[in-house]
């Protein structure tokens, strides 16, 4: 019986990488088995680290004290602008940021376990989604403590090559001076000296970033080979030198191309809205840019299995070990030192920075700084009606600072107009999408019982307020540039809490110009034809104080 015969396929030799073609052919079969299994690793692991993000913030907000009804507000973003703006707020409340601090630690953990659960997927085929996830966990804290060797040693190495460059170029200067040309700069042209110095900076800024990126390139694949190879220390990141050796400008070239090839696919996305805007176009570009970051890593992937077939087996011991763990300290310590020397220099000044800062955010908090109060008249145009006239140039922001504000009741409703010094455009169009500014707080007493309600910080004598509405400026992320909205916030406040209220309808405030009229229904404030308000209010950017108003009687017509 004939014996069969066996195919050998040959392998690529020792020392001898793949082509870019052969690359790009060895990248599309890749994809085509692991992309769909990396994207849902970093789908399903990016919902449940929202979901304890978010189980962690919810846990915060009742840590807080706030109850459903601010939780609300805070979802829809007033109450949260509101406290963020207001620095003695945040001050107050050690939770908030210790909590916030363990929220970006938390956040940071999950991160790292979302990326490292990616690598799993893209290196080992034969791991599902699941087992992909419990691998990212089994090796979470390893990934942490080979990213920082590897951010030590590009520390260190940047610092080296920033050092060695100019002196190189001291050393080098009286050798290389006598066999250039001589040029007369007295003679030369405004242009063609311009030209020579951008070219210049430009030779000099791209040796710089070579020499820089020589290290960190060739240790890039050390999170690769922590997972594939289950080095936990050190040795990944030698391995990966040890593969590209003596193939860096190879593997720089691939990855450069790579990453011009996923630039050019997602930039023209990105700038399509600035010319031909379309509904959802934030949600595309999240969406390209949400499959770059697995593509490149299978990409990296890729290149990988073929240094690793090229370099055969390695040996660590051969590496200068004792050279690049004192590197990898140094980069480590760099920092914290550069931290600690902060605090060394800060610190005892930071009491005094408190204090600024806690008087800065005193127009929404306790203790105010008593200034003038506005002037106040009666409204000429309306019988009853009640301005105020605000001083021009008092405010830390002055396309904030109000000139008047008037309040009138009649018909049913109570309006408020607040008139600015500038357009509320020029506001918006100076903060862009985004912005958020707290404008002004009105108080109301419309039961003319001081022993109800809440004091006025710094005023005791001034109490009996038991309605608040928070005016707050705001730009939302789709709005044009140059244009925003008022967000008024009735709040019912006693002593011992301050209770948000049924939202108000979205025409209860109108900017126009440099003016916004708050129109406010008889039946939110509790009042009734025939009787009257108390009113003042507090400008919010006011500098030297706390902004507030004299107390005024609006009739109730």
């Amino acid at each position: 019986m004939p014996l069969k015969k066996t195919v050998v396929k040959p392998k690529a030799e020792i020392g001898q990488v793949s082509s870019v073609g052969e690359i790009f052919v060895a990248f599309f079969k890749l994809c085509k088995r692991r992309l769909l299994p990396v994207l849902a690793v970093l789908l399903l692991s990016l919902v449940v680290s929202l979901l304890l993000l978010a189980a962690l913030g919810i846990g915060g907000l009742f840590a807080l004290g706030v109850d459903m009804q601010q939780a609300q507000q805070f979802i829809t973003g007033s109450t949260l602008q509101e406290f963020l703006a207001n620095p003695q707020s945040i001050m107050a409340h050690p939770l908030f940021l210790g909590g916030g601090a363990l929220l970006l630690l938390v956040g940071f953990l999950l991160w790292s376990w979302s990326y490292t659960a990616m690598l799993a997927a893209a290196i080992d085929e034969h791991h599902g989604i699941l087992e992909a996830l419990c691998t990212g966990w089994k090796y979470l804290f390893s990934m942490l403590w080979v990213s920082t060797l590897f951010v030590g040693i590009t520390i260190s190495w940047m610092l080296i090559v920033s050092l060695l460059i100019p002196a190189a170029i001291a050393g080098l200067a009286p050798v290389l001076t006598p066999l250039m040309p001589t040029i007369d700069v007295q003679h030369l042209g405004l242009l063609t000296g311009s030209v020579l110095f951008i070219a210049a900076a430009g030779i000099s800024l791209l040796i710089f970033l070579l020499l820089a990126s020589v290290i960190p390139l060739s240790m890039s694949f050390c999170l690769i080979i922590m997972i594939d190879e289950g080095q936990t220390n050190i040795d990944a990141l030698l391995i990966s030198r040890l593969y590209v050796r003596g193939h860096w400008w190879d593997t720089f070239f691939k990855l450069f191309l790579i990453s011009i090839i996923l630039t050019a696919l997602t930039l023209p996305l990105s700038l399509l809205p600035l010319v031909l805007p379309f509904p959802g176009h934030q949600f595309a570009i999240q969406f390209v840019s949400f499959l770059t970051t697995p593509l490149m890593l299978l990409f990296m992937v890729a290149v990988y299995r073929d240094l690793k077939q090229a370099a055969g087996r390695v040996d660590t011991d051969s590496s200068c070990r004792c050279l690049w763990i004192p590197m990898a300290i140094v980069g480590i310590l760099l920092p914290l030192l550069g931290v600690i020397g902060a605090g060394v220099a800060i610190g005892p000044k930071l009491p005094d920075n408190l204090e600024n800062i806690l008087k800065k955010g005193e127009h929404l908090g306790n203790h105010p700084v008593v200034v003038a109060a506005p002037d106040v008249k009666i409204l000429p145009s309306v019988d009853g009606g009640i301005i105020w006239r605000d001083p021009i140039g008092d405010t830390s922001n002055p396309l904030l600072d109000i000139r008047e504000v008037s309040a009138f009741a009649e018909k049913g409703e109570l309006q408020l107009v607040v008139t600015l010094a500038k357009p509320f455009a020029e506001y918006f169009a100076a903060n862009g999408r985004n912005a958020f500014d707290p404008l002004m707080i009105f108080y109301f007493d419309t039961d003319k019982n001081a022993a109800t309600g809440i004091m006025l910080p710094g005023e005791e004598a001034r109490g009996g307020y038991d309605l608040e509405l928070d005016v707050l400026l705001a730009s939302p992320p789709d709005a044009p540039v140059g244009t925003g909205q008022a967000y008024p916030s009735l709040y019912a406040v006693t002593p011992q809490k301050r209770q948000s209220l049924a939202p108000l309808d979205n025409s209860t405030a109108v900017i126009k110009t440099n003016t916004l009229t708050i129109r406010l229904p008889y039946a939110r404030l509790d009042a009734v034809a025939g009787s009257s308000l108390k009113i003042c209010f507090r400008e919010a950017a006011q500098k030297d104080g706390s902004g507030l108003s004299n107390d005024q009687v609006v009739p109730v017509k």
